[in-house]
């Protein structure tokens, strides 16, 4: 009974600590981790798929390199066999020559394909029949040794029961082989299929493992975030509308969410000793400020009644000082106005010259720019020509390929006409055959090669028509571009007469503002010993007057500042009486 009361608190207390853990670990962690498998599953899935795609391709590979060229070269041994026996019939029937000479060249041909048999299948099964043809291979040399040595009806039987029944055995057998890597091929496209429909399978069920993954993800980071982020913004709202007596325990979460609610609630403790310190020290405060009002507005009185005394005394000593002043200041702002004119005029003088030496060079440049226009003009207009021409010329040589596509064409079919006549002649046609089977191949190769010129010519037209278009809009602007160089050209003559005209104008101004600056200069020098005896007769009295001044403006300062830290202690109450506390 003790050791099954035991065993819930051990698991509680794992329980526990495994939340801890979790409590402690950040929210990027926690992101990290969740997209971190999720990744971790894609990256999976995307192996597989290449790995797949690897096997599928080394499986297409050797079924094209090795079925398939084994499937051929058999098919053409075959071939060779059936075409080698019958030249031997022709031969044997007719005593003709002709066929033992072909009969002969083909025997590189054979010997070849032998040889290319025995790399690509090393199987006992075609080292066996590539061993059966050399037998056939030394049958058919006794055969024309028994022949040419007058001996026909030997040799006769010898092709018919020895060298026929081999030959056919052998054919036989050439075509069982490649019915044999068909079906080998098929077999192996079979597999490739059903490693691609698995693939297929295994990829659709880990994409909704996937999918299924990242929702719960989401709905677990969902929960461990959002509902304490809502907690803690129902407990700043309730602070921001100034209710500070609610009390709050600290989270026990490590992470950035439980960081910032224990941020929160020492901030709230903070601002609730700070506005309870602030209302004391604002009725400590307000006492003062009540005392110091009563003692500067007794002050104030006093120092009023001496500065209206001061004021009317200085009035008109101000006045007149003040005229002359305002009149002097007048008159420098006046001189330095003018000197600042007859410098400008100087200036605008200097720079219309500058002006129009740049108008008169910005015309000869336009002029020259006017003529190189029209050299441009002329060598657009040249490329303009050559490209059409080299266009006209690409379509000629189109017309020349087309005759050489209907030759091809034409000898396409005297090749197969004449394949027709020789399968008519029956054995006696069969060398003709080979002939125009050659023809027909020739007739192809130039007809393929003949389609090949026609796109590269095509390419080549298009191209030049292109060029064409785009050099005609560039010759069209380039005209337009003339036009408007000689337009800007008489722009620039127009405006270097005007520029020569406001030269000599400025020269003129200049020299009566410098007239002007003169008698000005006189006209000061009298008003500033105007202002200097009136500003005299003016400071004692000024003196005195702003000593007053200086009194009376600090006291009501004073009263001023009283009143506003008196209105301010109010308002400070005002603010900490909207939090409750």
């Amino acid at each position: 009974m003790k050791k099954k009361k035991q065993k819930p608190k051990k698991v509680k207390k794992d329980k526990s600590q495994k939340k801890q853990l979790l409590n402690t670990k950040k929210i990027g962690t926690r992101l990290i981790l969740g997209f971190g498998l999720i990744l971790l599953l894609a990256t999976g899935i995307s192996a597989l798929n290449i790995s797949s795609l690897a096997l599928i391709n080394d499986n297409t590979e050797e079924i094209i390199e090795e079925d398939l060229a084994v499937l051929r070269v058999s098919d053409q041994l075959a071939s060779d066999m059936l075409e080698r026996t019958n030249l031997l019939q022709a031969y044997g029937l007719t005593g003709n020559g002709a066929y033992q000479a072909m009969f002969t060249d083909g025997a590189n041909v054979s010997q070849s394909l032998e040889g290319e048999a025995l790399d690509l299948d090393e199987s006992e099964e075609m080292q066996s029949l590539v061993e059966q043809r050399q037998e056939w291979h030394e049958l058919t040399n006794e055969f024309f040794s028994t022949y040419g040595a007058g001996n026909e009806e030997e040799a006769l039987i010898l092709l018919e029961q020895q060298i026929m029944p081999l030959s056919n055995s052998l054919v036989d057998d050439f075509q069982s082989l490649s019915r044999e890597r068909e079906v080998n091929m098929n077999g192996r496209a079979h597999e490739i299929y059903g490693i691609g429909d698995a693939v297929f399978m295994i990829s659709l069920i880990a994409s909704i493992v996937i999918v299924i993954v990242g929702i719960l993800i989401a709905f677990i980071t969902n929960r461990k975030i959002s509902k304490p982020l809502q907690d803690l913004t129902r407990r700043v709202d309730v602070i921001a509308s100034g209710n500070l007596s609610e009390k709050t325990e600290e989270t026990n979460r490590r992470d950035e969410v439980g960081q910032l609610t224990n941020a929160t609630h020492q901030m709230a403790e903070n601002m609730r000793q700070l506005l309870v310190e602030i209302q004391n020290v604002s009725d400590t405060v307000s006492t003062h400020a009540q005392s110091l009002t009563a003692t500067t507005d007794e002050v104030t009185d006093g120092a009023e009644q001496i500065t209206v005394t001061m004021e009317e005394i200085a009035t008109g000593a101000e006045k007149q000082a003040s005229h002359a002043s305002a009149l002097s200041t007048g008159m420098n702002e006046f001189v330095e106005s003018v000197g600042k004119a007859e410098k400008m005029g100087e200036s605008v003088a200097g720079e219309s010259n500058h002006v129009r030496k740049l108008s008169t060079d910005g015309a000869e440049l336009m002029n020259q720019s006017v003529n190189q226009m029209h050299n441009i003009d002329e060598v657009v207009k040249r490329s303009v020509d050559n490209v059409t021409q080299l266009n006209d010329q690409s379509k000629q040589i189109s017309n020349i390929v087309n005759v050489i596509q209907d030759i091809s064409e034409q000898t396409n079919l005297l090749a197969l006409n004449a394949s027709i006549e020789a399968a008519r002649a029956g054995e006696h046609g069969k060398g003709f055959a080979v002939v125009a089977d050659e023809v027909r191949k020739l007739a192809e190769q130039v007809g393929s090669s003949v389609q090949d010129i026609t796109k590269i010519i095509s390419g080549i037209q298009k191209g030049s028509e292109q060029v064409t278009s785009d050099l005609e809009d560039g010759y069209a602007q380039v005209k337009q571009g003339t036009e408007d160089i000689e337009t800007t050209g008489q722009t620039f003559n127009a405006i270097e007469s005007a520029i020569e005209s406001m030269a000599k104008e400025a020269t003129q101004m200049t020299e009566s503002l410098s007239t002007i600056l003169t008698d000005s200069q006189k006209l000061s020098d009298s008003v500033e010993e105007i202002a200097s005896i009136s500003q005299e007769s003016a400071a004692g009295v000024e003196e005195t007057s702003a000593s007053s001044e200086e009194v009376n403006s600090s006291m009501e300062e004073i009263t001023t500042s009283s009143n506003e830290l008196s209105g301010l202690v109010k308002e400070l109450n005002e603010l900490v009486k909207r939090f409750k506390l």
